[in-house]
């Protein structure tokens, strides 16, 4: 379980992060630097994670995204399973609504004629200003009440407007055949014992996958715990691409 402890790791000093990083993962901060004609510093990581959508799937989220540690360190409170279902396509909505909106505001205002990567900061920092501690506890309040309330990760499932980013990525590798790290079915040993289903911190059926033989799943954030509790060592990592 060592890479689980890295992982681990790493979501929490990104959460230690998160007051410095909060903005360039805003919604909100594109549409008051759209109006100024500036590039800001939350649409050049959003066009980011549809370039690293492309070769690492939606790692960031399962790896890097603070949003995501709040929720796992919610676990021990509400482990409850969330499964797949309609409701997962309500992020695709938001994003949407929300990418429409930008278009109309940046089309609006004239267009972009200038680069600030940390507009609305302070020498980098977000939460440079008291008042700016109303929305960084709010949003940690958001994700936490979600987890607690709806499950394991339930955001990353209904709600998160990061999310569609990776998946868009992904879905242009997989259309153009680029290579991507991915889960992949090495052997036919699989007991079912389900031990993957309960680790997955997105709640998949990982052994229906497996089952199956289709590993690739928009919903998965290749954290690569189905792999470290494979007691058959059915799963691994592979940088290839879709077939």
């Amino acid at each position: 379980m060592k890479r689980q402890k890295i992982r681990f790791a790493v979501l929490f000093i990104s959460f230690l992060l998160f007051p410095i990083t909060i903005f360039y993962f805003s919604p909100f901060l594109p549409f008051m630097s759209a109006k100024l004609h500036i590039i800001n510093g939350s649409v050049i990581v959003f066009l980011c994670l549809i370039l690293g959508g492309m070769f690492l799937g939606r790692a960031f989220c399962g790896w890097i995204m603070p949003c995501g540690g709040i929720q796992e360190v919610c676990f021990s409170m509400n482990n409850r399973p969330v499964k797949q279902s309609r409701w997962d396509y309500l992020k695709f909505f938001i994003w949407a609504v929300w990418l429409g909106f930008l278009i109309f505001f940046v089309i609006k205002s004239g267009g972009y004629n200038k680069i600030d990567f940390f507009f609305g900061t302070k020498h980098g920092i977000s939460i440079w200003a008291f008042y700016y501690y109303v929305v960084y506890y709010s949003v940690i309040f958001l994700f936490f009440i979600s987890a607690l309330i709806f499950g394991k990760r339930s955001v990353c499932h209904y709600s998160c407007w990061i999310t569609p980013f990776m998946i868009l990525g992904r879905k242009m590798a997989n259309i153009i055949k680029i290579p991507s790290l991915r889960l992949k079915k090495v052997n036919n040993n699989c007991t079912q014992c389900k031990l993957c289903d309960k680790a997955c911190p997105m709640s998949l059926e990982v052994s229906a996958m497996v089952h199956s033989g289709k590993m690739e799943n928009t919903e998965c954030i290749l954290c690569g715990s189905c792999i470290d509790v494979c007691k058959t060592k059915t799963i691994k990592f592979a940088f290839t691409s879709y077939r």
